[in-house]
């Protein structure tokens, strides 16, 4: 399922960083109302995040995904993950993923960025219908751009958050979703997670 939900994006952003990753850091814990977050530093993907505690992680690609359940990393389809829930983060060069798309992307414009990237999901034929409209702002000092979408996927509708966090050359595209009968429950988590990334450049460029 997880291939499913990001194989796009990991075509577009292949190059971004190296495919073939050690283990990541050892994460540390902390707790944040009612959930225990661990903190994943990652700086071989150049990325650091807050996951829950008891969800698995999946390297994929150039990319990582945090899942509620090995379910979800294993279901073929996304209308079989239940009240499960992922995120999918792919991180990597601003200027790799401009020429990538033939766009001159700007590191102060993370919602040209977003823009952008919808419109690829769009021409492979997926359809959107707009949740919550672009936003953008500063989290943690980069410079963020957010929106939420509904779709159909196999008759069933899947509510995703889009977002792009840029830190200067680097960035991530992260998409972090679940069922809509069940997203308003485990929103705030996905939020959570989201808002904790944290981009640097990889270790193989520090």
């Amino acid at each position: 399922m997880a291939k499913k939900i990001c194989l796009l994006l990991m075509i577009i952003l292949a190059t971004l960083a190296s495919a073939c990753r050690q283990d990541a850091a050892s994460p540390q814990s902390a707790k944040s109302e009612d959930v225990v977050y661990i903190l994943l530093d990652d700086e071989e993907l150049g990325v650091s995040v807050e996951y829950p505690e008891g969800w698995i992680l999946h390297d994929s690609f150039s990319g990582l995904t945090l899942a509620s359940s090995q379910a979800v990393i294993d279901d073929t389809s996304l209308a079989g993950i239940g009240d499960e829930s992922f995120v999918n983060i792919i991180a990597g060069e601003l200027t790799v993923f401009g020429m990538q798309v033939g766009a001159d992307l700007n590191s102060e414009r993370p919602g040209e960025v977003l823009d952008v990237y919808r419109g690829l999901l769009e021409n492979e034929g997926q359809s959107f219908a707009v949740r919550q409209p672009p936003e953008t702002g500063t989290v943690k000092g980069q410079n963020v751009a957010q929106m939420t979408v509904e779709s159909e996927i196999d008759g069933e509708q899947l509510v995703t958050i889009f977002s792009v966090i840029i830190n200067g050359e680097y960035m991530a595209i992260a998409s972090a979703g679940a069922l809509r009968d069940h997203f308003d429950h485990v929103q705030p988590t996905l939020t959570h997670v989201l808002d904790s990334i944290v981009i640097s450049p990889p270790s193989a460029v520090r």
